[in-house]
C-alpha cells in the first residue's frame, strides 16, 4: 500500500467519526470541566507529519589569478592538450594544486560574473555516483578556452619593476636624503652659527669681581670697618677715610662686576663640536654623500637594476588565469508539521506531539529524481506534492535555479484533528479544545483554560458589603442571593442524569448574562454544581426566595426550562421535586434576628464594638464627676484660704458674703471623702467661719464709757 492509499484511508475512517463521538471523548477527558462548557461545531482538519529529504546542487564560476609557476604552468597546459580555445570546453580536473599555491601567496578566488544572467549553463555537467548514491564531493571543472598563460600587465612580462620607493626611484645609487648629497648637515649646537654662548658669563659679558665677591664694596682698611678711629689719650673719632660707614668703593669691578675674561666681554666664543665651521659630517651617509637602496637589486642580471620583482606575476612574468566550476551537493533532511487548507494554527499542537502517532523510522520514497537524466524522474501524489511544494518554498529549494533540486524523498503520515470553539457557562469566555488522533488513540488539548475554574480551587473571598447586606437583610443581597437559588435550580434540574446535555447547556447560555454579574465566589460555587461527580442535596437556604412573587418566576423558569413534551421522566420528577421543596422552603423563613446572629462576620464585631463603647462610656462618666470634684475641691480651698487671710488681717469687707457661699458648695451633688461626707464637711466649715466672723467684728466694736452718775443735789 503506497503512502496516498494509506493516508485516505485513514482520512476516510476519521471523517466516519460523528460530531457526538468526537463531543464524548472530550467529556471523558475532564468531565467535571466538560458541564460547565457549551462546545460548538467542529472543525476537522488534517495535520501531516513529513519526514522529508531534498538533494540539492550548486555550480559556482570561480576565477583564479596566480603567478604562472613552473609547476602550475606545465598542469594547465597538460588539462588543455586536447582542447580548442575557440569553444568551451569542461574538462574534469583536480584544482587543489592551483588553490594550494593561491592560499600561500594569500590570493582570493573570484566569482566569474560573465554566467550570472545564466544561472543553469552548468546544469548539464554529470553528477558523481558512488554505491548508486550521489557523492559528497564532486569534482570540479576546468573551462578550458578562458584558462590562460597571459603576460603580466603590470611587468608587460618583464618580470620586474622600477624600484618605488621615494628616495631610490630606480637609482639604486641615490643622494642622501638627509644631507642632499653635501655630506655635511648643520651643526646642533651652534645651529650653523659657528659661535654659541660663554659657559661661563652665560652669554652676558660680564662675571663676578673676586676681590669684593661682586659686593661692589670692601671693609675701610684705616678703620677695620668700625667707622671710628682712635689715639693714645684721645676719644675715638668718625674715620675720615669711610665717613664712619665701615665701607669703601671697590676700585676693580663696577658694582660687583667685570669683564669676562673668557669671552672677552663678548658673550660668544668659538664653537667647539664643529670646530667654529658650522657643520659636521652626515651620520646617515658618513660623508660619503650617496645612499644605496636596500629594496631593489643592483646588478644588471635580466636588466633588474633599480629594480624590483613584481608582485603580481611572482618575478615569472606571466599570470595564469583559470577559470573553473566547483560543484557543491548539500542534503537537506527536515521533518515538518504541515497542514492542508486556512484553518487557524493552534500552537499547542507541536511536531514532538505528534510524533508520537506516526511511524517516525518509516522509509523515505522517491518523489523526484533528475541525476544525470534528461528529463527529470516525477512520482508525486495531491498529498506530496502539495507538501513538497510548501517545504521547497519554505527552504528556497528551486527546480530552476540554484541550489537546484536533483533528488527528493519523502514520508508523510496524516493525523486527523477536530477542534471545537466552546463557551464558559459561568465565565462566558470562548476558547477552543482539540481532539488529536481521534481515529486512532485520542489525546484531547484544552488550548488555554476559562480564568475561573473551582475544582479543587480556594473559592475567592468576597468583600465586607457582601456580608453587612447579608446581615441586615438588604435589597442588593436579597436580589444577588434570589438569582444565585434560580441557576443553582437550573444546573440541579440539568444534572438530573448526572450529564449536562448539550440542549441543557444551550438553555442554561441563555442566562449567561445573569452568571457574569455574580460575584467570582458564587460563580465558582456553581460551577462546583455543574461539575461534582454527585449532585448533593440542596440545603434549605438555596431553595429560599426573597418574596413569593420571585419564587413564582423561580418555578416558572424551571417549567419552562426544558420544552413541554421533550423531558424525561427522570427530569420531570426532579423539577417536581425541586418544586415541593422550594415551596417548602418558603414555609420556613429565617428571622432577621437570627440572620443577623448567624452572619458572624458582621454580629460578631458589632457586638464587641457595642461591648467597647459602654465600657467606655462608664468609664466617662465616672471620670468626669472625679474631675470635676478634684476642680471644686481646688475652688473651695482658694476660698476658704482667702477666708482664712481676711480673718487674719481684719478685713471683714465682703468676708461674710464668701461664708455664706460655702453653703451653695455643700449642697452640690459630688461624692463623699473617704472619712467625712461631703455635705456636713462644708457645713461645719460654714458655721466655723461665721464664728470667727462674729467674735472678730465683737472685738471689733468700740467700747462705750459708763455714764457717771449725778451727785443729785443742785446747787
Amino acid at each position: 500500500m503506497d503512502l496516498k492509499q494509506q493516508a485516505d484511508k485513514r482520512i476516510e475512517a476519521a471523517n466516519a467519526i460523528d460530531r457526538n463521538q468526537l463531543a464524548s471523548m472530550v467529556r471523558q477527558s475532564d468531565p467535571a470541566l466538560y458541564n460547565q462548557i457549551n462546545l460548538g461545531e467542529a472543525e476537522r482538519k488534517e495535520y501531516f507529519y513529513v519526514h522529508h529529504q531534498a538533494i540539492t546542487v550548486t555550480r559556482t564560476p570561480y576565477l583564479y589569478f596566480i603567478p604562472a609557476q613552473p609547476e602550475l604552468k606545465k598542469a594547465l597546459l597538460e588539462l588543455k592538450q586536447n582542447t580548442s580555445d575557440t569553444e568551451m570546453e569542461l574538462v574534469q580536473a583536480n584544482v587543489k594544486l592551483f588553490e594550494k599555491a593561491a592560499a600561500s601567496l594569500g590570493l582570493t578566488r573570484f566569482r566569474n560574473a560573465v554566467y550570472d544572467d545564466d544561472p543553469l549553463v552548468f546544469e548539464q555537467l554529470p553528477i558523481e555516483m558512488f554505491n548508486n548514491q550521489i557523492a559528497n564531493h564532486q569534482p570540479e571543472y576546468v573551462i578550458a578556452n578562458e584558462s590562460t598563460v597571459s603576460p603580466c600587465k603590470i611587468c608587460n612580462g618583464n618580470r620586474y619593476v622600477p624600484c618605488q620607493y621615494p628616495p631610490c626611484g630606480g637609482q639604486h645609487l641615490y643622494d642622501c636624503d638627509t644631507c642632499q648629497g653635501s655630506g655635511k648637515m648643520p651643526c646642533d649646537e651652534c645651529k650653523g652659527y659657528r659661535e654659541v654662548d660663554c659657559r661661563v658669563c652665560n652669554g652676558s659679558g660680564r662675571c663676578q669681581c673676586t676681590a669684593c665677591k661682586g659686593k661692589g664694596r670692601n671693609t675701610c682698611l684705616m678703620c677695620d670697618g668700625k667707622g671710628t678711629t682712635e689715639r693714645a689719650g684721645q676719644p675715638p673719632v668718625t674715620c675720615q677715610g669711610c665717613s664712619g660707614s665701615g665701607y669703601v668703593l671697590c676700585t676693580t669691578c663696577e658694582q660687583g662686576k667685570i669683564h669676562c675674561i673668557n669671552c672677552g666681554g663678548d658673550g660668544k666664543v668659538g664653537c667647539d663640536h664643529c670646530r667654529a665651521t658650522g657643520a659636521v659630517t652626515c651620520n646617515h651617509c658618513m660623508g660619503q654623500k650617496k645612499l644605496t637602496c636596500t629594496h631593489c637589486y643592483g646588478d644588471h642580471t635580466d636588466n633588474r637594476y633599480g629594480k624590483v620583482d613584481c608582485k603580481d606575476c611572482a618575478a615569472t612574468g606571466e599570470i595564469i588565469s583559470l577559470s573553473f566550476v566547483e560543484t557543491k551537493i548539500t542534503v537537506h533532511t527536515t521533518r515538518r508539521l504541515a497542514w492542508k487548507g486556512n484553518h487557524a494554527f493552534e500552537e499547542d499542537i507541536t511536531l514532538n506531539r505528534l510524533e508520537g502517532y506516526v511511524q517516525r523510522d518509516a522509509p523515505l520514497q522517491v518523489v523526484y529524481n533528475k541525476v544525470n537524466l534528461v528529463q527529470p524522474f516525477e512520482r508525486y501524489d495531491t498529498h506530496s506534492r502539495a507538501l513538497s511544494h510548501m517545504i521547497l518554498e519554505q527552504d528556497h529549494i528551486s527546480k530552476k535555479s540554484y541550489p537546484l533540486l536533483i533528488q527528493e524523498a519523502i514520508y508523510y503520515e496524516p493525523v486527523p484533528v477536530a477542534t471545537f470553539s466552546y463557551r464558559h457557562l459561568t465565565s462566558g469566555e470562548s476558547l477552543h479544545v482539540s481532539v488529536l488522533n481521534y481515529d486512532q488513540q485520542p489525546e484531547v488539548i484544552f488550548h488555554g483554560l476559562p480564568p475561573v475554574i473551582s475544582t479543587g480551587d480556594t473559592p475567592q473571598p468576597r468583600g465586607y458589603g457582601y456580608f453587612v447586606g447579608k446581615a441586615f437583610n438588604t435589597k442588593t443581597y436579597r436580589k444577588q442571593r434570589d438569582t444565585v437559588n434560580e441557576l443553582r435550580l437550573l444546573i440541579c434540574l440539568a444534572r438530573a442524569n448526572d450529564q449536562i446535555s448539550d440542549r441543557e447547556k444551550a438553555a442554561l447560555q441563555q442566562h449567561m448574562d445573569a452568571f457574569k454579574e455574580l460575584h467570582p465566589a458564587d460563580r465558582q460555587n456553581l460551577e462546583m454544581y455543574m461539575s461534582m461527580e454527585k449532585m448533593p442535596a440542596l440545603p434549605l437556604k438555596a431553595l429560599r426566595f426573597s418574596d413569593p412573587e420571585r419564587m413564582d418566576a423561580a418555578i416558572d423558569k424551571l417549567q419552562r426550562f426544558i420544552p413541554h413534551g421533550a423531558h424525561t421522566q427522570v427530569e420531570k420528577q426532579r423539577m417536581e421535586e425541586l418544586m415541593v421543596q422550594v415551596q417548602a422552603a418558603m414555609q420556613k423563613p429565617v428571622h432577621p434576628v437570627k440572620q443577623f446572629f448567624e452572619t458572624w462576620q458582621v454580629s460578631l464585631p458589632m457586638i464587641a464594638l457595642m461591648m467597647l463603647l459602654i465600657f467606655f462610656s462608664y468609664l466617662f462618666m465616672n471620670k468626669i464627676p472625679g474631675q470635676r470634684a478634684h476642680v471644686l475641691h481646688e475652688e473651695l480651698n482658694q476660698k476658704v484660704h482667702t477666708i482664712q487671710w481676711k480673718l487674719e488681717h481684719q478685713d471683714t469687707a465682703g468676708l461674710r458674703q464668701q461664708i455664706q457661699q460655702l453653703e451653695h458648695y455643700s449642697a452640690l451633688p459630688l461624692p463623699d471623702s473617704p472619712g467625712v461626707a461631703y455635705a456636713k464637711h462644708w457645713q461645719h466649715q460654714r458655721a466655723f467661719h461665721l464664728w470667727q466672723l462674729d467674735s472678730l467684728e465683737n472685738r471689733m466694736k468700740p467700747k462705750t464709757k459708763p455714764k457717771k452718775k449725778s451727785s443729785g443735789k443742785k446747787k
